[in-house]
């Protein structure tokens, strides 16, 4: 379950998985959709709406890197595991000790 009074970074990738980048930000947009429609008033930081799109890498993961220290665990969508800046962004959260979520394990069926 997910706690509305935590902050949530939605990682997706931005540039990899074989799309365009307007094909990525929309798969982005619907997680998000989502995720406000099953947990309403949750509070989600999503980077790929705040970085423009022609910033650096580097730089680009640097800022990720800082809006991912405001925020108490990441939600992981997409092809995230092919993206290099997803896998950078789920190192930084092991190695600071952030939450990370699977964005698909929130929405499984589990048998019991």
């Amino acid at each position: 379950m997910m706690d509305l009074n935590k902050t949530y970074y939605l990682a997706h990738p931005c540039t990899t998985g074989g799309k365009s980048i307007e094909k990525n930000k929309e798969s982005e947009r619907r997680a998000f959709e989502k995720l406000q429609k099953h947990y309403p008033g949750i509070n989600v930081i999503r980077p790929l709406t705040l970085i423009p799109e022609d910033m650096e890498h580097q730089e680009a993961m640097l800022k990720c890197f800082k809006l991912l220290k405001e925020c108490d665990a990441a939600i992981f969508a997409g092809h995230w595991m092919i993206s290099k800046g997803c896998m950078m962004e789920f190192a930084f959260c092991v190695d600071n000790r952030i939450g990370v979520i699977e964005i698909s394990n929130l929405f499984s069926e589990v048998a019991v």
